[in-house]
């Protein structure tokens, strides 16, 4: 799975943003589903938001990870700026309008898959009256951009420290962190 797509999956909701009508940007947070190269978001039509899906969009998706205190950026270990290392997504594309209720009710049992997998949900089919009202939009993932700090400006000493650090602390995040950074190309391995 590319670093796009393992992120997408990962990660529950974004930002969607437009510019409105009357000028004035709207940012929204929202859940979705990445299911045939494209991101999928559903409202109920008279929401502000499926109101401009004739407007280009951009979606934004972070990966927070672990907070990197200052001292772990220098072999010397002498306090410093701290930081915090991610990844991100960014999608910029005019939405594709999804009319289809056989369409519909498949984006919407794979953003149901999404949250509760093994089917543990009640399947939407596409005679369920709610679905002709609502609204689904995609964003075509190919047009999206992808960035992480993880400590790639760093030498590969430093890293190693941090890594050590990571590891001593112990938390969750830190864990993601490591095994992110050991995908790294700097690790041997050019995936990343």
């Amino acid at each position: 799975m590319d670093k796009i797509s393992d992120l997408l999956q990962f990660n529950t909701w974004g930002t969607l943003s437009v510019i409105a009508g009357d000028n004035r940007p709207v940012c929204i947070p929202m859940s979705y589903v990445a299911y045939k190269n494209q991101i999928f978001f559903h409202s109920v039509p008279e929401t502000q938001i499926a109101k401009l899906t004739t407007k280009e969009m951009c979606f934004s998706c972070v990966d927070e990870l672990s907070f990197i205190p200052g001292a772990w950026m220098t072999l010397s270990g002498n306090p410093g700026i701290g930081t915090v290392f991610y990844r991100s997504v960014l999608i910029s594309a005019l939405p594709l309008v999804v009319t289809s209720v056989e369409e519909k009710s498949e984006i919407l049992n794979q953003l149901c898959e999404k949250f509760e997998p093994g089917g543990s949900y009640k399947k939407i089919h596409p005679t369920n009256l709610a679905i002709k009202r609502m609204t689904i939009w995609g964003l075509d993932i190919s047009k999206a951009t992808y960035r992480a700090r993880l400590g790639e400006n760093l030498g590969h000493a430093v890293q190693m420290r941090i890594i050590r650090n990571l590891k001593e602390r112990g938390r969750v995040l830190d864990q993601r962190t490591i095994a992110l950074m050991e995908k790294r190309s700097f690790m041997g391995d050019s995936k990343e």
